[in-house]
């Protein structure tokens, strides 16, 4: 079967979404930064690039007392003048990870891995990117664990061929890396779609006309 992966690989602009959902409140607690800014756009924009994940931010006019919160908060105070955002999805049942700093959703239903492609894109996403090491560790320790806990091997958005081992947003797959379940890994020329093993952790390669379950992600 012959597919056309440079064909999938997409360049999609990062969309930051808010929702104006609270008023007059801030959290006390959960709190990774606070700074003063002119605006709630620069506020926005300071929780999106901030190193630690920032799902929530408030914003006070009168202070210019930026805000930004891990989406754990639940102690707060009135304060006057505030808004509150908070990171919402476009895409129906697609939670915010914060370790991967994109809403995803895991689907329980055993796929090819080309099966899996096509059933992303129909949600106008793709299959999930788990290029770091905190990233694959997050499969285990993170806001998802549950759900990658169901089974022991998932679709991932990666392939290998005549130009290497990629990403589906073009970037390379790094050989060796930490992120590989085992320092063999990539072993096989007939293995060209990447998915993860739980036990041991990590990604592989695997032929992809195996079934197994899939993670997909928003496209950024």
């Amino acid at each position: 079967m012959y597919f056309d992966f440079e064909a999938v690989c997409l360049n999609i602009n990062k969309i930051w979404e808010e929702d104006i959902t609270e008023a007059n409140l801030i959290y006390t607690n959960g709190v990774v930064f606070i700074k003063q800014l002119p605006n709630a756009i620069k506020c926005a924009r300071a929780c999106q690039r901030h190193y630690v994940p920032c799902l929530d931010y408030s914003y006070t006019t009168t202070t210019e007392e930026c805000r930004g919160y891990d989406g754990l908060s639940h102690d707060f105070i009135s304060q006057s003048d505030t808004q509150m955002w908070k990171k919402t999805c476009r895409l129906s049942g697609y939670t915010y990870d914060p370790a991967f700093r994109v809403c995803i959703r895991l689907y329980p239903i055993a796929q090819t891995w080309f099966q899996a492609l096509e059933a992303c894109y129909a949600d106008a996403a793709h299959l999930l990117i788990v290029d770091t090491v905190d990233k694959v560790r997050a499969t285990v320790t993170g806001l998802h664990k549950n759900i990658f806990a169901e089974t022991h091997k998932w679709w991932l958005g990666g392939y290998d061929n005549e130009n290497g081992t990629k990403w589906l947003n073009n970037e390379n797959i790094d050989i060796p890396s930490a992120i590989w379940y085992h320092p063999a890994q990539p072993d096989c020329d007939s293995e060209q779609c990447i998915n993860l093993y739980l036990h041991p952790l990590g990604i592989n390669d695997q032929q992809c006309l195996d079934l197994m379950f899939y993670a997909c992600q928003e496209r950024k």
